[in-house]
């Protein structure tokens, strides 16, 4: 199978489409389709290889299969692991975070469920799995498996009419897996549309191993009909093995550029990804892998270049390697406050580290696992020596820093730890205000009176570091003609979670109702409610937007136009240093600015703006406040400038 010319540039591709989604996803959204480029590939090439190692000796030994593609995909993942796991050693232990799991699942070919299983938590959303990356692989074992053993059964049905016709045997196994994994395409497409949802997280679609499935299947279908290489060129005539080459490189081409097009459009939450993005791109691929069949027929006298032959061969090295690497350097705080640098520079520092990470592992350690020399390709005696060292040197220092990596790995994040802080905090408050409201303590409730808008501080937003000079006058408003309570509900996710003591402390006759995952369908869900029960208040804070998905531009409208008469409405934007303008969040962001002018009666609390100019005050996951007095006042300070303005408008 590997005498097949420019499939090794195929791969190429593939894992080009992948770093650059991975290093700027603003540039290239649709990038993840690399993925199912390689799925169809490793299809087609499984399912040709089994198909001629039938038709040559009239079996498939499923021993040998697992065993080459054991010490091909193992090894670089065990040592991936144990090369790039020192380096998060520059991070927040709260990278490290269950990594015991992580690595267990990655090692045990069940990422993908991992993922499943546990990306729910609101932690993990924010915070990347250092060998997220390898759900793909998980995917891909699992279906060698399933693959094999079903093939080694047909193929053991069809050994005893072998031996009397080996081409009819050959012709019946070609037909019967091109029939099933056909087939199978489609029930796999089918589960993929029904485990999506448009407005839903969409992990379960994206890392189900059966709504996957059907790229690897497609390719297998091809490679069940048309295995291996083309063994005779056209040599009838020259002319038309020129015309030939030429329409497969348009074909080829044209495929390429139709994938390209596809990875600047698609986006990963979009509907057109899985509805038709990821089985197209596997049909385009079965068109390459043709097209390349091709031109390798028509051009016996040309060599595959090194320039492609090399890359080839690292390219599942380097995509191991390449993830924790990049997430390693974007999030160890260099220049955090220009995001493009800061990613550029991840990108260059993982890419050069993976590539030499990957020959290290490629040439000189993977050989060992054979029972093989490495560098034995070396005339050169003392670059074998110095190899030998080299890996010696690493493998030594890596063991015990991973040990430090284990013995430093925290039970839960700070995140963590913060949302369960601010969760206990909001439950206490909840039983203290509803004795309050029914008088077991003070008998009837504060009723504040006043003219609106009378929110101070005496805190600049340049010096907002000493929380306990922080003061506030009384919020001095009183039920209006309507009736409505006097204070200010604020509705927040997460984010609002972290600051919820300090808002509840700070703004008088303030009640905050925060949960870590809520988007704005539930914001709203939660303002009628309040509502019904007569306890929303005059003043509506909703600080939601960390978690918007497509559905969240409706909601914020449905929030604005619904709200009842005679309340005023304050929307906080979201924020994520590393957003960028093709995220859901920043698209959110510039359409909460947007919202004054179509509702006059609601006031934007900009702090995107505010934390925008000093991020460093942010959590380990650049999203959260962390814990960080400062950025809890500075948080604060923005939802009661906002407070003041609204005050002097008009209620709705």
């Amino acid at each position: 199978m590997n005498n097949i010319k420019w499939l090794g540039a195929l791969r190429i591709y593939a894992l080009l489409l992948v770093l650059i989604y991975h290093f700027f996803r603003s540039i290239l959204p649709g990038g993840f389709i690399g993925v199912d480029i390689f799925f169809t590939l490793s299809g087609y090439l499984t399912t040709a290889s089994i198909v001629l190692e039938f038709s040559g000796n009239g079996i498939f030994n499923p021993l040998a299969f697992f065993k080459r593609r054991f010490f091909r995909i193992f090894p670089p993942l065990l040592l991936c692991i144990l090369f790039s796991l020192p380096f998060t050693l520059m991070l927040s232990p709260d990278f490290t975070v269950n990594i015991g799991r992580q690595l267990a699942s990655a090692l045990g070919f069940v990422t993908n469920y991992f993922e499943i299983i546990n990306g729910g938590s609101y932690e993990a959303q924010m915070l990347p799995h250092l060998f997220l990356h390898t759900w793909f692989l998980s995917v891909e074992v699992q279906l060698y498996i399933i693959w094999a053993i079903l093939c080694s059964l047909i193929t053991l049905a069809l050994a005893l009419p072998y031996r009397s016709n080996p081409q009819k045997s050959t012709a019946v196994l070609k037909a019967m897996l091109f029939v099933f994994s056909a087939a199978a395409a489609v029930f796999s497409y089918l589960r993929m549309q029904a485990l999506f949802a448009g407005t839903a997280d969409p992990s379960a679609a994206y890392f189900d191993t059966g709504a996957r499935a059907f790229s690897f299947l497609l390719g297998a279908a091809a490679g069940s009909i048309f295995p291996g290489a083309i063994s005779k060129s056209i040599t009838e005539s020259s002319m038309l093995a020129k015309i030939i080459a030429a329409l497969m490189v348009l074909i080829t081409a044209l495929a390429a550029a139709a994938l390209a097009l596809m990875a600047l459009n698609l986006e990963f939450t979009g509907e057109s990804a899985y509805r038709y993005g990821f089985a197209l791109a596997s049909l385009l691929t079965v068109i390459l892998i043709q097209s390349v069949r091709i031109l390798d027929a028509l051009t016996p006298g040309i060599q595959e270049p090194l320039a492609i032959t090399v890359p080839a061969k690292l390219s599942y090295n380097i995509y191991l390697f390449h993830w924790p690497l990049f997430n390693v350097f974007f999030f160890a705080g260099w220049a955090r406050n220009v995001a493009f640098w800061n990613s550029g520079f991840a990108a260059i520092a993982a890419l050069a580290l993976s590539a030499a990470f990957s020959a290290l592992v490629f040439y000189g350690i993977e050989p060992l696992f054979r029972l093989r020399l490495p560098f034995t390709n070396l005339d050169s005696l003392f670059l074998r020596r110095f190899g030998y060292a080299v890996i010696i040197l690493f493998v030594i220092a890596a063991l015990p820093l991973n040990g430090v990596v284990f013995a430093h790995a925290p039970e839960i994040s700070s995140l963590e730890e913060e949302l369960n802080t601010g969760y206990l905090y909001q439950d206490t408050d909840e039983i203290e205000q509803l004795q309050h409201l029914t008088g077991a303590i003070n008998g009837s409730p504060l009723i504040l009176s006043g003219t609106p808008g009378a929110l101070q501080n005496n805190t600049s937003a340049g010096n907002t570091a000493d929380m306990g000079r922080f003061e506030l006058s009384a919020l001095t408003i009183s039920f209006n003609e309507e009736g409505i309570l006097a204070g200010v509900t604020i509705i927040g996710d997460s984010v609002t979670l972290g600051a919820r003591r300090y808002l509840a402390q700070t703004i008088p006759d303030c009640h905050v109702d925060a949960e870590g995952s809520r988007q704005f369908a539930q914001g709203y869900d939660l303002i009628n409610a309040l509502q019904n029960n007569d306890s929303l208040r005059e003043y509506v804070v909703v600080a939601l937007g960390t978690n918007a998905n497509e559905n969240s531009f409706s909601y914020i409208d449905r929030i604005a136009g619904d709200l009842p008469d005679g309340h005023r409405l304050i929307f906080v934007t979201p924020f994520n240093a590393s957003m960028n303008e093709t995220w859901i969040t920043y698209k959110i962001l510039q359409y909460l600015r947007k919202t004054p002018d179509r509702f006059p009666y609601v006031t934007v609390a900009d702090w995107a703006e505010a934390i925008g100019k000093q991020p460093r005050l942010l959590g380990s996951d650049k999203v959260h406040i962390g814990g960080n007095p400062t950025a809890i006042s500075l948080y604060t300070n923005c939802i009661i400038d906002a407070l003041n303005i609204a005050g002097a408008k008009p209620a709705k």
